[in-house]
C-alpha cells in the first residue's frame, strides 16, 4: 500500500491483494491476508458493518480478529521504523499479561504506540495487557 501512497497505505494494500493473485495462498488465505492489511491501523475491532468483514466466514473472522490484534501490536513495536527494538517478552502474570521490549534506543515512542493500540488485543483475548 506504501507503494500508492502512505496516506491510507492500508486502503492501497488491500485493493492490490484484493485484486492481485498472490502464488502460494488460495482465495481463501489471500482474503484473509488482505483483511490483515486493511485491519492493522483501525481503531477499534473489525466489524460486520463493514462488507469485507461480513464476508468472512465465522472461523475466519476469529482468525482476522486474533491475527489483526497481533499485528497491531508488532506494527507499534516497530512504530519509528528504526529497528529500535531488538526483542520483546510477552509473560503471563495473575491478572494480566505483561509485555516488555529491549532496545538500543528509548523506547517511549514505541511504548506510547503500544499503549494506543492494545485495546484490540485486550478485547479478543480476553486479558489485560499491561507495558512494562
Amino acid at each position: 500500500g506504501h507503494f500508492i501512497n502512505s496516506l491510507d497505505h492500508e486502503k492501497h494494500g488491500y485493493y492490490l491483494l484484493t485484486t492481485n493473485r498472490l502464488f502460494g495462498l488460495s482465495a481463501r488465505e489471500q482474503k484473509i491476508v488482505a483483511s490483515l492489511v486493511l485491519y492493522h491501523r483501525k481503531k477499534g475491532s473489525p466489524s460486520t458493518d463493514d462488507d469485507n468483514f461480513k464476508s468472512l466466514s465465522q472461523k475466519d473472522r476469529i482468525t482476522v480478529n486474533k491475527l489483526s490484534a497481533m499485528l497491531r501490536l508488532a506494527d507499534g513495536i516497530d512504530i519509528s521504523h528504526s529497528n529500535s527494538v531488538n526483542d520483546v517478552t510477552l509473560t503471563e502474570t495473575k491478572s494480566a499479561w505483561r509485555i516488555k521490549m529491549y532496545g538500543k534506543r528509548d523506547m517511549m515512542l514505541a511504548n506510547w504506540a503500544l499503549e494506543n493500540r492494545k485495546s484490540l488485543f485486550e478485547e479478543v483475548f480476553g486479558v489485560n495487557l499491561e507495558i512494562e
